[in-house]
């Protein structure tokens, strides 16, 4: 994941940049005697603590670079 940023004071730009957070996620594959359904939903599961952690890693990057 890749966020460009702009700080801003007083109509002014005071940084800006790139930050580059990477992806731990893996392919998913269907196991013996699984439905495609329970496969989906523990893929949006992990998906969505993929994110999480994602996020949390850039906004302790952005801090950093303030």
């Amino acid at each position: 994941m890749v966020i460009s940023y702009r700080i801003l004071k007083d109509n002014t730009e005071k940084k800006q940049g790139t930050i580059t957070v990477a992806d731990p996620s893996r392919p998913q594959s269907l196991k013996f005697l699984q439905s495609v359904k329970k496969m989906t939903w523990n893929y949006l599961g992990e998906y969505d603590n993929i994110i999480k952690a994602m996020s949390k890693e850039f906004v302790d990057k952005l801090l950093l670079k303030m």
